[in-house]
């Protein structure tokens, strides 16, 4: 493998292993949102990881990339605008990965995710990644961010981390509910406190730390 394809793909498998960690333990209805095929890049689908769930739906947009599929589970989702009156609250699952940096107007869609979902979102966005698309890539965010833009919707983090893969993008993964309370035992487990504390720059562990080292990455392979 490239030094480019590993670049973009080691995050890609970093971010399906921490959703599996946690995805067979929500037994409500899903929605994948902005899903395009669902595919994991991994050869399976996210459908798959929420084993326990009592419903998936998946979500997409017209467009380049991510338009309709016309499959029996899908709805039409404007990100940009306000969520459907018949799909807010809906799903006690709101999955998103990898969007929001291709949203111009991007607290109009966290405010969209968070419209539909009665319990959790969870969400994985690029902090450190290179341009990677040409019908739009505008922005990219910190853990702060993340968590900030959740919580500004009325959900606190459960759980966020971020890959720390030398040389490679960085991508940040943040699960987060409008009901803490309910989770705080299953949280636990993981090693995780509620009342997260972002702050881990303290300690040397910032997102994108080994960002710096991609030039040795590359001289390795």
């Amino acid at each position: 493998m490239n030094f480019a394809a590993r670049a973009f793909r080691t995050p890609r498998i970093w971010s399906n292993r921490e959703l599996s960690r946690f995805a067979s333990i929500y037994t409500g209805e899903v929605i994948k949102v902005s899903a395009w095929q669902d595919k994991d890049k991994e050869g399976s689908t996210y459908s798959q990881y929420f084993s326990s769930c009592a419903g998936y739906m998946i979500s997409n947009f017209n467009g380049h990339q991510g338009g309709l599929q016309g499959w029996q589970n899908e709805i039409f989702l404007n990100l940009e605008k306000p969520s459907p009156e018949e799909h807010r609250l809906r799903y006690d699952v709101v999955f998103n990965h990898t969007t929001l940096e291709h949203v111009w107007d991007f607290r109009i869609a966290v405010r969209t995710l968070t419209e539909l979902s009665r319990d959790t979102v969870i969400l994985v966005v690029p902090w450190l990644q290179p341009l990677h698309t040409t019908y739009g890539d505008y922005w990219r965010f910190s853990p702060h961010a993340t968590a900030r833009l959740l919580a500004e919707q009325g959900f606190t983090p459960l759980y966020l981390s971020w890959n720390t893969d030398r040389g490679c993008a960085v991508y940040v993964f943040c699960i987060a509910s409008r009901h803490p309370e309910r989770w705080r035992k299953q949280f636990g487990v993981f090693g995780a406190a509620p009342d997260l504390d972002v702050t881990r720059a303290l300690e040397g562990d910032f997102a994108g730390r080994h960002i710096f080292d991609a030039a040795d990455a590359a001289l390795d392979g």
